[in-house]
C-alpha cells in the first residue's frame, strides 16, 4: 500500500483537481433538487404562478445540471489519465524487475506466464484505482455536504420553531 500511496503521490495535481470537479459536481447535483423546490413554490394555486421567477429557477437549474457534468466529465478524464500513468509506472517497474531476475528464476517460469502475470495484475489495479478514485472522492463530497446542508436546514427551522413560540408567547392574543 505503501508503494501504491508513494506512486499516486506523483499526481498530486491531477488528485487535487479530481477532487475540486468532484465537489464541484456533488454540490450542484444537491443543490438542483432546492432549486426546483423553489420553482415549485412559485406555484402559488390554481392560476396563480409566477412565471418569471420559474423561468429563473430553471435556467439556474439547466445552467447548474451542464456545469455539473462538466465537471464530471473533467473528474473522470483526469482519473482516467491518472489511473493510466500510475499503472504505466507499475508496469515500467515490473518490467525493469523483470531485466534483473536471475536466470534460474526466468528458466523455471515461462515468458508468457510472468507478462500474462504482469499485465493481468496491473489490469486488475488500474480497474480498482480507477473505480476508487471516482466513487471514493464523489462519495466523501457527497456525505460531507449532504450533512452540513441537512444541519443547515435543521438550524433553519429549528431558529423559525424557536421564533414562532417566542412570539405567541409574547402575543396580546394569547
Amino acid at each position: 500500500m505503501k508503494k501504491l500511496l508513494k506512486l499516486i503521490g506523483k499526481y498530486k495535481i491531477f488528485l487535487g483537481f479530481s477532487v475540486i470537479f468532484a465537489a464541484i459536481s456533488v454540490i450542484l447535483q444537491l443543490y438542483v433538487p432546492v432549486l426546483f423546490g423553489d420553482a415549485i413554490d412559485e406555484v402559488v394555486a390554481a392560476h396563480e404562478v409566477n412565471f418569471d421567477a420559474m423561468w429563473y429557477y430553471l435556467k439556474q437549474i439547466l445552467v447548474f445540471i451542464v456545469i455539473s457534468a462538466l465537471a464530471t466529465w473533467f473528474m473522470n478524464l483526469l482519473n482516467n489519465r491518472m489511473t493510466y500513468r500510475i499503472v504505466q509506472d507499475i508496469r515500467s517497474q515490473a518490467i525493469r524487475h523483470i531485466q534483473v531476475l536471475p536466470l534460474s528464476y526466468l528458466d523455471q517460469h515461462s515468458t508468457g506466464d510472468i507478462v500474462s502475470r504482469v499485465i493481468a495484475d496491473t489490469d486488475i489495479l488500474s480497474d480498482g484505482l480507477l473505480l476508487g478514485f471516482t466513487q471514493l472522492f464523489s462519495g466523501i463530497v457527497t456525505i460531507v455536504v449532504t450533512l452540513i446542508f441537512m444541519f443547515s436546514k435543521n438550524v433553519r427551522s429549528e431558529e423559525r420553531r424557536v421564533g414562532k413560540e417566542c412570539r405567541s408567547r409574547w402575543s396580546p392574543y394569547h
